[in-house]
Order: C-alpha cells, then structure tokens, then sequence
C-alpha cells in the first residue's frame, strides 16, 4: 500500500492505493482552520494531532501495510520554524493570506524584487513564500538567524521524519529558487539580509526525504516519506497528457490550467515551475473556482447539501443570462492582481438562485478559456479535468462548450491523491502506477459555438475595461 496525503485548500484528504492502483480506503476533513487577528490560519503545534485524526480513519490493519507514504498540498502554505529544532515558531499560514499585501507593494518595484521574473520563472505575487516569511519575521520577531522558512507540506514531513526538506515544485512558489539550475537564488537572498540556510534543503520531485521516526497511525516506523509537493502538479501527474504534449485542468477550490514547456518567457505572465524530462510546467490560474461554487452555495443554498444545487443548475437556462467575473481571492496568471474583485453583472428582480449558479460556472469557463488563450490551446486536443468540480455535470458541459473542446474526466476524481503517489512511487521504485482512464467524455456543442465566441469577446473587453480602471 502507498499512503498518500493531500492538504488541500478546502479540505486534507487521505487515502491508501494499492500496487495495481486501485483506492483501498478513503478520508477527509475540513481544512482546520482557526482564526487569528480576523485572519484564518492552521494550527502549527497540533499539526500532528491533525494527520493523525485524518489518516487513522483509514484503519490500523490496512495502515500496517503501507510502504510509502506520499506528501502533497498547497504550495504557498507556510510556517516559521525554528532552524535547528524545527519547533514552529508561528502559525501556518494559508496562501491566500492578505497580511503580506503591505510589504508587498512596498518592494515589488523595488531592486531586488523587482523583475524576478526572469530568475524565478513566476509573475510576482504577494502569495509567495518570501512575502509571508518576511512578513512573519516582522511580525514575531524572530531571529533570522535562527528560523527557516517551511511549507505545509514540508513541514508535515518534518514532522514524521525529523527532515527539513522542501520539494522543488514547493520550493519554486517561494520567488527564491533559481528556474536554470533549480537552487536557491543565494545571491537574491544575501541581498536582502538571507540566505539559503533560512529554506530547507531541496529535494527532487517526488523523492523520499526520509523515514519515519516512529510507528504513525499503525504505518511502521521506518517507512519512506516522499514529497510529492505542489497539489496542482501532483493532479497532473494522474494522467500522461502533459507528457503528450496535451493539457490538465486541475479542478478545485482555485482551478489550474497546465502543460508542459521547452522553455519560458518571462514577460507572459504566466508562472512557470520545474517539470519533467528537462520540461517546464507552465501554468495559469483561476484562484476561485470551486471557492466561487462553494461561496454562493453558502449563499444561496444555507443548510442544504450539494445535490440540490447540482441538480436546481441541472434544470437552469441554457446559455446562462449573467455574467459572472471569478476573482473572490484576485486574479492569478497570466493577468495577476490581488485587488481584483468577482462580479455578477445582469441580475434583474427575476433572477433565481439557478440563474446565478449557472453563471458561476460560465464565469470559471471563460476565465479558463482566457487562460488556455495564453497557453496557445490547440481546441482539437481534449484536456482532461480532475477534481471536485467534475461532479458538477453543467461546468463540465459549460467548459466544453466554451473552450470548444473535448473535456475528458476519469473514473476517480482524487486526483491529487493518485497523482502523488503513482509519481512518489516511480521516483523511488516502489511501484509503477497506470495513469487514470477516462470515464466520460464531454463534447463541445456545434450549435452553441458562435454564441460563446461572442459571450468570450464580451467577456473579455468588459475584463479589460474594468481593469483599465
């Protein structure tokens, strides 16, 4: 059995895949969050407590059958720590937290933040680890000295293992790795009072960072950990279209569109992080996808569950009659900008709560299409969707008709989970996974083609015009 975690947005998850792939068990729970200053946060000290509540559920006689345990999650999530300990020395904080805003616009044009772009591969953005770690040491008044900066997913490993090491698809969110040669970029960080002692050592994608130091949940101690890291990336690596020239659309609280690339261009805007087969993983966001879903269903839909929400956008009108702008936590790449704000536009005194659902999913849909613009779609290749949004069957037949393509989603939706584990366990030899079949495929309407190719232009040049303000 392969162990693999993922602490996404939303919610942590675990599951435990046999050799063959297959899910033998499955749990989850609320990301738990609590509050500090008005701002949600996680809980650094009781983190273990936490992993050990999410995995048990999976069961001890299974648990004692796991060969490898595979980390992922969010990539920006981070703590201070300290260096020699690693005893956290502050909160983890989420990578939507807004408290890094101030510093940010204070130094983003400013040497040597300025033009990162060119070293790091990444549009700049407040979300980025040397914001919340510069932001932190202001605010605890640590010892730089003395601290180190960690993912959630690192420190999650350090924790089981008693290593400080930090996956490279994690490490190139921080705005401090070096894109060429995949190091910590010691001449950036000298040049502003750091240095690469204040990261953990890097570790290549995939690998095992170390064992762990004792029995954890009934997995015995001794069993590898290995870091599968940037949740998004791990997705893609369920299925082998980035690895045939195709796209993945990671789908969950934000939505990431990705393919592989040769090479990057730093004036695109769109973020650009360490692939595979000398490849580049390049990228483009909507940062509130399922959070855009999940808001107005809290909204619009108080005490009920999902499945009277999937099913009232079953019966809504088709094409929907507003239009919705997805930027609840901002724009992402390629176009970024924190202060953006979502929008429903057209409602009149007979818009029902149908109507706007719809239009939530017509807003993701077009927003992916900008992006996939960016990206230099090919509409006759399909892209393969995976994650929590496939569940909701009008998105998917939005998003088909929008990018007027194929949408292809396979039989499992947890993507993340398998995706970590078939790649922990081809780096270290533990086992060879298949990618993920498809189970349903949703094809692009003919006849709704023009209507969505002006509804994208609309689009669009509303976008420009308000940011243009």
């Amino acid at each position: 059995m392969i162990l693999s975690i993922d602490l996404g947005t939303t919610l942590w998850k675990a599951a435990l895949i046999d050799e063959n792939g297959a899910f033998a068990a499955k749990t989850a729970l609320g990301t738990p969050e609590v509050s500090e200053d008005g701002h949600p946060v996680y809980d650094s000290g009781s983190l273990k407590q936490t992993l050990s509540g999410l995995v048990s559920g999976l069961g001890a006689e299974k648990l004692r059958s796991v060969r490898l345990i595979a980390l992922s999650g969010m990539a920006e999530a981070g703590l201070l720590a300290d260096r020699y300990s690693l005893k956290p020395l502050t909160s983890i904080w989420p990578w939507f937290d807004t408290r890094t805003l101030p510093l940010f616009e204070s130094l983003k044009h400013k040497a040597p933040f300025a033009d990162r772009a060119r070293v790091t591969g990444l549009p700049d953005s407040h979300k980025y680890g040397i914001y919340k770690l510069l932001t932190l040491l202001s605010l605890s008044k640590a010892d730089p000295k003395r601290t180190v900066w960690m993912s959630l997913v690192s420190y999650a490993a350090s924790i089981l293992t008693g290593a400080c090491a930090e996956d490279v698809s994690i490490a190139a969110r921080t705005g401090c790795l070096r894109l060429d040669t995949l190091s910590w970029d010691e001449d950036f960080l000298d040049r502003i009072g750091l240095s690469s002692a204040n990261f953990p050592a890097l570790s290549a994608h995939g690998a095992a960072v170390g064992c762990l130091k004792s029995d954890f949940c009934g997995v015995p101690a001794g069993t590898p950990v290995a870091l599968g890291g940037h949740d998004h990336l791990c997705a893609a690596a369920s299925t082998d279209d980035m690895k045939n020239g195709g796209m993945f659309l990671s789908c969950g609280t934000a939505q990431v569109l990705l393919k592989a690339a040769r090479g990057y261009e730093a004036e695109s805007g769109l973020s650009y992080g360490p692939g595979s087969n000398d490849l580049y993983a390049v990228l483009g966001s909507v940062q509130s996808a399922g959070g855009s879903v999940n808001l107005f269903c809290r909204l619009l839909y108080p005490g009920q569950d999902y499945e009277t929400l999937l099913k009232e956008a079953s019966e809504a009108d088709y094409p929907p009659l507003l239009t919705y702008y997805p930027y609840l936590a901002g724009s992402g790449a390629p176009h970024i900008d924190p202060l953006a704000r979502a929008a429903v536009l057209g409602m009149t005194s007979e818009t029902e709560r149908r109507d706007i659902i719809c239009a939530v999913y017509a807003g993701v849909a077009l927003e992916t299409r900008y992006i996939a613009e960016s990206l230099l779609y090919d509409p006759a290749l399909p892209i393969c969707c995976i994650g929590g949004l496939t569940r909701h069957e009008r998105y998917m037949q939005t998003l088909a008709d929008v990018l007027g393509t194929h949408i292809r989603v396979p039989a499992e939706s947890e993507g993340t989970l398998y995706g970590a584990a078939r790649l922990c366990a081809e780096v270290t030899g533990a086992a060879d996974l298949g990618p993920l079949k498809t189970q349903k495929d949703y094809a692009p309407s003919r006849k709704l083609a023009a209507y969505w190719d002006g509804a994208y232009r609309d689009y669009v040049t509303t976008l420009r015009r308000l940011y243009d303000r």
